[in-house]
């Protein structure tokens, strides 16, 4: 969401226009939170996940008449809405309301962002791809950890042709013997197992 801010706001900066980002989503809207954005303020943001503006999933109907004053305040003519499901309920819910808000009469537009990935009409959103890429990197760092400790040690045993017994057993059977995870190696090659 931030790499997504940051290209909005450096892209519409620099084709002349004022910028406003607004903490909070459509709740920060209805209470005035907005703040001038300059070139810098968005230094860095690229490669931090999250979103350093902070979400809700406040949805806009309650404050309705709150949010058109802060827009009409703030000479607002377009809205950018970076968010998940809400906030494609919000801007439905804002277009909806232009008959009432001659204020609401702006282009509005939705950057679908959630790792939910439940916005209509797209089939990725920001954030997605990251989660899952995320959940499925956990998954395999834990099997491959414990896969590679196992071939690295039985590779160990084959590459220096060791002749040896495994005996699963809970005892030592005499002073030479070690336990290693639950097996039982001769201690003489201690040396040739430390991993």
């Amino acid at each position: 969401m931030n790499a997504a801010v940051r290209s909005a706001v450096r892209v519409a900066l620099a084709h002349g226009h004022k910028v406003y980002a607004v903490n909070d989503g459509f709740q920060g809207l209805a209470n005035g939170a907005l703040f001038e954005m300059e070139w810098h303020t968005v230094a860095g943001w690229t490669g931090q996940g999250g979103s350093l503006l902070g979400t809700k999933r406040t949805l806009p109907n309650p404050h309705m008449e709150k949010i058109a004053q802060t827009i009409s305040k703030f000479n607002i003519s377009a809205l950018l809405v970076i968010g998940g499901f809400e906030g494609y309920r919000g801007v439905l819910q804002l277009f909806e309301a232009r008959v009432h808000y001659d204020q609401l009469c702006i282009p509005m537009c939705l950057i679908p962002a959630t790792i939910s990935n439940n916005v209509p009409g797209t089939d990725f959103s920001l954030g997605a791809d990251t989660a899952v890429n995320a959940a499925m990197e956990v998954t395999l760092s834990r099997w491959h950890i414990n896969c590679v400790t196992l071939i690295l040690f039985l590779f160990k045993l084959l590459l220096f042709g060791l002749s040896f017994t495994f005996s699963r057993s809970c005892t030592v059977s005499s002073k030479t013997d070690i336990q290693y995870r639950g097996w039982v190696v001769n201690s003489s090659l201690i040396s040739t197992l430390i991993l």
